[in-house]
């Protein structure tokens, strides 16, 4: 699901709920919910974080940082379907921040059989671009996804 991105700055928390694809007669299922807190900071003017040697050519400065922690989720879908016993699911969170045609993508750990995961893990994001990125998070199970 698309997160809200905390244009002015500072640190923003946001727990919001994940929906399937419209079924056939136009509703949508609640998969659980998420939390994930947005920070960004900001570069002050004429900063560049340049590596110890020049780089090969000339690098657009570096507009800021998107500080993105995955908190954790609830209510998950179980994937796992177990003829007996409790079914369940490996939830990992996909987290994507892009500008333009540049993505960036960062994952979290696998939280083994489990249907509200606590992951409480920071993705740094620095960007060049002017343009404040766009985030997507997605909770996938691991199982499911061939990993």
């Amino acid at each position: 699901a698309p997160v809200p991105f905390p244009h002015s700055g500072g640190f923003h928390k946001y727990d919001s709920w994940l929906a399937s694809n419209p079924g056939k007669n136009g509703t949508t299922a609640a998969l659980g919910s998420v939390v994930v807190e947005v920070q960004w900071e900001p570069c002050a003017p004429g900063f560049a974080a340049w590596p110890a040697a020049p780089p090969p050519r000339p690098l657009p400065q570096l507009t800021g940082t998107l500080v993105v922690t995955m908190v954790s989720a609830k209510g998950l879908r179980a994937a796992d379907r177990k003829l007996i016993g409790q079914a369940s699911s490996d939830p990992y969170a996909k987290v994507t921040a892009k500008v333009g045609p540049y993505a960036q993508l960062q994952k979290t750990k696998v939280v083994k059989k489990n249907l509200a995961p606590q992951w409480n893990e920071e993705f740094r994001f620095q960007f060049r671009e002017p343009e404040y990125p766009q985030i997507q998070v997605e909770v996938m199970d691991h199982d499911l996804a061939g990993e």
